[in-house]
């Protein structure tokens, strides 16, 4: 598993006698008993699977703001400080934005850290489908996380966004390495192109000449071919029309012709409409190709 290099800030000069805090004055045997009595209590919790209880809980902080920071620095004497971040299932998560999801610093106290409150914010990356966050005392933070996988670019108002079987929102940047990938048009079309993609993926042939596909009136899909030529399936037993079309296109290769749209809605019948031209050609007496 990686570690991910923590990032480093400049500590600022700490003026004497200006904005110093009043320390907490507790005689030894004082001390003695809070350091044992946390470091007992936080390692009992972490052992019974509820390491997080003890910051989550309110604990310290009922403890009172200067009561945590004693506590805590006595936790980070005792070896109980942040040292190391291992990452596993990260490919496109950039570092950078899973440090900063983990809002963690090395050498801070391992208690502060809330790994519930972490997961949440490593879900709101675009890449991460799922997220595991844990402590391994005295001083590591375990991460795993699944990512997306794209599926098709979705097309609103003349932007890309990559979208994921699930129809969730990936990213919009740095697209053009997906340039391959099926584009998708219409408001619901994220929710409904898995299903699509898997239907026109039964012809693979027929399937990587297809350009875009648009939802039309939240019940069927209009395809645009490489070729130009568009193509209705029906809003019932596309599967069916689908394999037609591809048969049609092995045996006549309908879609070389100077069509313009073939049109599958209609079970017993296929109709198709000759390109502007082809049409012109035809009315004047020409050959039909």
């Amino acid at each position: 598993m990686p570690a991910l290099a923590f990032l480093r800030r400049k500590r600022k000069g700490k003026g004497r006698g200006r904005g110093r805090r009043r320390r907490m004055v507790l005689s030894h045997r004082q001390r003695r008993l809070l350091l044992t009595a946390s470091v007992a209590l936080f390692a009992g919790a972490s052992l019974t699977g509820g390491s997080w209880w003890l910051w989550q809980s309110g604990w310290l902080a009922a403890a009172g703001d200067v009561s945590a920071r004693f506590v805590h620095r006595q936790l980070v004497s005792a070896g109980l400080e942040v040292r190391e971040v291992f990452v596993t299932g990260r490919s496109e998560t950039s570092k950078q934005q899973i440090l900063n999801a983990l809002a963690v610093r090395r050498g801070e106290s391992i208690a502060r850290f809330d790994p519930a409150a972490a997961r949440e914010r490593l879900l709101r990356l675009g890449w991460v489908k799922q997220a595991q966050v844990a402590r391994r005392l005295p001083d590591t933070i375990i991460v795993r996380i699944e990512e997306r996988q794209p599926l098709a670019l979705w097309q609103q108002g003349g932007r890309h966004l990559l979208i994921d079987r699930d129809g969730e929102p990936i990213t919009r940047k740095r697209l053009g390495r997906f340039a391959s990938l099926p584009v998708v048009i219409g408001p619901d079309a994220p929710q409904h192109a898995a299903s699509l993609l898997d239907l026109l993926a039964r012809e693979p042939v027929l399937f990587a000449q297809v350009e875009t596909a648009v939802r039309v009136g939240r019940r069927r899909w209009n395809l645009r071919m490489k070729s130009g030529v568009d193509v209705n399936l029906p809003e019932r037993d596309s599967a069916a029309a689908w394999a037609r079309l591809a048969r049609l296109s092995r045996e006549h290769d309908i879609l070389a012709r100077d069509v313009a749209v073939i049109d599958l809605r209609l079970p017993d019948r296929l109709v198709v409409r000759l390109t502007p031209a082809a049409a012109a050609q035809r009315q004047t007496g020409g050959k039909d190709t």
